[in-house]
């Protein structure tokens, strides 16, 4: 991200770095992000000038971790804010129920954004599915910390289940998030229901059991094999 954020555009270049992240976006949700060139990009964003990418952003790499942080500083943003409020009235002590809202409704309210929402899903969604997401994502950032701070309060209200197996669950969500979403945006087009109570509810409360599960401590069944959700441990 050091490339992307070292290029702060000014007044001139900030209509066309917008026009340029909201393309690509687009393209590459309905596309594929690899079936789609910087070229085509700049091209479908009225550039005549086909480098316009690259002076913006660098590489694709940048580009993609440009879309990420642009659509992630608001809602990281809302999450401070639930998580503030959460802790000025417990008084420090959120349940772990008040830090599923707060990790959950914000990007609920993000992904299903009613006029760019459907693309960022399947931008997520193609993420998830090149296995680049937890490096999109896991790295503690300005506009990521959110997240960290509520996971960091999470642990400490879940203590019972271990470390590396909530990270696991909390990792597993988020994909289950992306996939969920995108199915209440596709009910939500032929729906007069709004996005956010068609998926917050259902996802806060397939969260809040698939959290608070007991990690057995008794021998897992021999079928359970290499999927023992301890042994990966992977983070978000």
């Amino acid at each position: 991200m050091t490339g992307a954020a070292a290029r702060r555009p000014n007044t001139r270049s900030a209509d066309t770095r917008t026009k340029l992240l909201e393309t690509a976006e687009r393209l590459f949700a309905l596309e594929g992000i690899d079936a789609v060139s910087m070229r085509r990009v700049a091209t479908e964003a009225g550039q005549r000038n086909c480098n316009a990418l690259q002076y913006h952003f660098g590489t694709r790499e940048l580009l993609i971790d440009a879309i990420v942080e642009a659509r992630m500083t608001p809602l990281n943003q809302r999450r401070r804010a639930l998580l503030e409020e959460a802790l000025g009235r417990t008084e420090g002590k959120p349940s772990a129920e008040d830090l599923v809202v707060a990790l959950v409704v914000p990007m609920v309210e993000q992904l299903l954004d009613v006029e760019r929402g459907s693309s960022y899903v399947r931008f997520m969604g193609e993420l998830f599915a090149r296995g680049e997401a937890k490096g999109a994502l896991a790295t503690p950032r300005p506009w990521n910390d959110a997240f960290f701070e509520t996971v960091s309060h999470l642990r400490r209200a879940l203590s019972s289940i271990p470390e590396d197996v909530l990270g696991t669950r909390i990792f597993l969500m988020a994909g289950q998030m992306v996939q969920a979403t995108a199915a209440a945006g596709s009910r939500c087009a032929t729906s007069k229901a709004t996005p956010g109570r068609l998926a917050s509810r259902a996802l806060r409360n397939s969260w809040w059991t698939t959290w608070r599960v007991p990690w057995p401590r008794r021998a897992a069944p021999r079928w359970w094999g290499a999927w023992d959700e301890g042994s990966s441990g992977p983070g978000l």
